[in-house]
């Protein structure tokens, strides 16, 4: 839904990720870019302890792949 309203904001009004299997670093980090171009950010993540600190590793991990 994010993507949605982002793209909306920009004035971009055509497909972006495509579904499952278009989904690239590339455009992730586009869309997070163009994101925080309009004032949206990632908030941190939490769990019952608190906010979770080790989730910059598991990012890490992921674009490697």
């Amino acid at each position: 839904m994010l993507e949605g309203m982002v793209l909306a904001l920009e004035g971009r009004f055509a497909p972006f990720s495509g579904g499952r299997g278009f989904i690239t670093i590339e455009r992730v980090q586009t869309m997070e870019f163009i994101a925080a171009h309009h004032g949206i950010h990632l908030a941190p993540f939490f769990n019952a302890e608190g906010q979770i600190e080790e989730i910059t590793s598991v990012r890490t991990v992921g674009v490697e792949r």
